[in-house]
């Protein structure tokens, strides 16, 4: 009884966060305009997060780069501070990344909507995050559990279940 009064909540709390997204993400095998590119050629875009972000959070972004392998049999290079690829895809939080806060101060991203609210993230393609980069996907999120759905969210999208 107690677990199912679980299961219920959470799935509840979970609903919730989950609307809370600005925008909506589609994984296509198809490039289009304003689309980012995961994988291509044989090649995944390399992962980047700050080592000063939660530890939650990367590891966190560590199982999406298990799931990107499960899914394209290639294993993306995960990298804190350096970045030798056109493509990127960036998770961190605000407060806690400096890839992040840096990306909202140079105007890459929007974050005033979920700014200062829990458990809130956005999920947006950027154009030259940051030198020798043409193409950035980034994960932000208000706080830790946020930036954490955020991932997951990418992973679901590509057809990895976050229960997995």
């Amino acid at each position: 009884m107690a677990r199912a009064a679980f299961v219920s909540f959470l799935l509840f709390i979970l609903s919730g966060v989950v609307s809370y997204q600005t925008g909506s993400l589609k994984i296509s095998a198809e490039k289009k305009s304003g689309s980012f590119t995961i994988f291509s050629g044989g090649r995944s875009a390399q992962m980047l997060i700050s080592e000063k972000d939660e530890p939650g959070v990367i590891r966190a972004f560590g199982d999406l780069q298990l799931d990107i392998k499960s899914v394209t049999s290639e294993l993306p290079e995960l990298m804190f501070d350096k970045i030798r690829s056109d493509a990127v895809i960036i998770a961190g939080t605000i407060g806690k990344s400096p890839l992040i806060d840096d990306l909202v101060k140079r105007k890459k991203i929007r974050v005033d909507d979920i700014s200062g609210k829990w458990e809130s993230f956005i999920i947006q393609v950027v154009d030259k995050p940051s030198p020798g980069v043409e193409k950035g996907l980034v994960i932000a999120g208000s706080d830790k559990r946020g930036t954490i759905y955020g991932i997951y969210e990418i992973s679901g999208e590509l057809g990895v279940s976050p229960w997995y």
